[in-house]
């Protein structure tokens, strides 16, 4: 006899991977067994490709409505949800899409899921005041080197080797323009994050982003600094800081 769990858990596989383990369960009341279990099974993965759509439209939008089809079915198939929340569903999609076959025609595509992944998961994240920057004035200047800042919550850092910002904007729903993108353009290092109701993207040099990323790795000051300038020697730290600051990028601070 099934328990509860095990009744789920066969439940689930014979929905997600069509296993015909538990069609002795199910009462035909009209349909037979199969046809039953078929129409959970399409609503089931109908649903969470819209889950999917919904969280990568640019993706959507660059293959078509039928490629998509397919490529959701088959990460559904490899990646059912772990969560009751579909808010949380799909986190691998990225690297999933750089591992299908199909679509490594299109090398460029699985930055730009990264990058609508983490709008998605910058627009969900939890809120925080800015650091103001009268707050380290206690600090000694000979100390400064020892800080460590800790970024926003919200905030995201990426590269690509492709202008996925390009490509991302030119596929909105509103944008208007010249919607020509060419691969030649390069890559792009970016931060994503949400001081207010609005998630912004950056486009950042590398000093930016070489020295955004060792603050978000914990490092001091004096180590981001030191980043930043091994790929810009003209990296300019006051400008850089009064503008991360002003932008509320900084939410908290240590020595």
């Amino acid at each position: 006899m099934h328990g509860l769990h095990e009744l789920q858990r066969d439940f689930t596989r014979s929905v997600i991977q069509s296993e015909a383990i538990i069609l002795d369960k199910i009462k035909p009341n009209g349909l037979t067994q199969a046809q039953r279990m078929a129409v959970y099974r399409n609503n089931t993965f109908l649903g969470l490709t819209d889950a999917l759509r919904d969280g990568y439209p640019v993706v959507n939008r660059l293959v078509g409505d039928g490629f998509f089809n397919g490529l959701a079915r088959a990460y559904i198939v490899l990646h059912p949800p772990q969560s009751g929340c579909l808010l949380e569903y799909g986190d691998r999609f990225p690297d999933f899409v750089a591992e299908y076959p199909p679509a490594q025609g299109l090398p460029y595509l699985p930055d730009v899921a990264k990058l609508e992944w983490l709008w998605q998961v910058a627009f969900h994240e939890a809120n925080a005041d800015g650091l103001d920057l009268s707050e380290l004035a206690a600090v000694p200047a000979e100390r400064h080197g020892e800080l460590r800042l800790q970024l926003h919550p919200t905030a995201r850092l990426m590269a690509s080797d492709y202008p996925v910002l390009r490509i991302w904007e030119v596929n909105q729903e509103d944008f208007a323009g010249d919607d020509h993108v060419s691969l030649q353009e390069g890559g792009c290092g970016l931060l994503l994050f949400r001081p207010g109701r609005e998630v912004e993207i950056h486009a950042l040099e590398e000093g930016d982003h070489a020295f955004l990323s060792a603050l978000s790795g914990d490092s001091t000051l004096a180590e981001a600094l030191e980043q930043a300038f091994n790929v810009d020697s003209r990296f300019d730290l006051p400008t850089k800081f009064r503008y991360w600051f002003g932008r509320g990028l900084f939410t908290h601070f240590s020595v």
